[in-house]
């Protein structure tokens, strides 16, 4: 999967995937990212302002890069016929800029697709792990903890939690079923044998 182009690549989750070249410059320059997708198939588009605070403290930058660079990514893949992974987030019920930001991409993503793009959205749950940011929830609370620091929890609503390396496999193997090449296909007779097997078990 090296003709994959990765935006977003030196990020937080971009950083511990093990396939494709990364895009280092900006989304919103269509001419330069216009030449290093030369020769790839598709693009899995991480890159995004993700910082609540500098969202609502640069608005302009944040609507810049989340929709009009994706926009670029959208435009650039449908000329090119190539394929898209949007990697999203459950944020995008959030009442903030940047949740709005994702929604609005999710939209983007699904009117391209009406126009023939091929282009799939992953929506991730809190991802946590090594590296990410000081003020993010499972990191601050993780050092709270062991800090002794009383943590002061201001909802009792329930989220779902996905380690780094995971949502990194989630996201080969996502790019991985969209190129065709899962790693196993079944036919539907080693379902039946299987299921058999299964329920004899039981």
């Amino acid at each position: 999967m090296k003709n994959v182009l990765i935006t977003g690549g030196t990020g937080f989750i971009g950083s511990t995937l093990k396939f494709g070249k990364n895009y280092t410059g900006r989304l919103t320059d269509i001419d330069t990212l216009a030449v290093e997708t030369t020769n790839c198939k598709g693009i899995v588009h991480l890159a995004a302002i993700s910082n609540k605070r500098l969202c609502e403290a640069y608005p302009d930058k944040c609507i810049s890069t989340n929709l009009l660079g994706l926009c670029n990514v959208l435009e650039l893949a449908l000329q090119r016929r190539m394929w898209v992974l949007f990697v999203s987030t459950f944020q995008v019920k959030d009442r903030n800029l940047y949740g709005l930001t994702k929604l609005l991409g999710e939209e983007l993503c699904r009117l391209y697709q009406s126009k023939g793009l091929k282009v799939k959205i992953l929506r991730l749950p809190i991802v946590y792990g090594p590296h990410d940011k000081t003020d993010k929830v499972v990191t601050k609370i993780t050092n709270e903890v062991q800090q002794g620091i009383e943590t002061k929890i201001v909802t009792n609503d329930k989220f779902y939690f996905l380690y780094v390396s995971d949502a990194a496999k989630l996201i080969e193997n996502e790019v991985r079923v969209i190129c065709g090449k899962s790693k196993k296909k079944y036919t539907l007779t080693d379902l039946v044998t299987g299921l058999k097997r299964t329920l004899n078990a039981a």
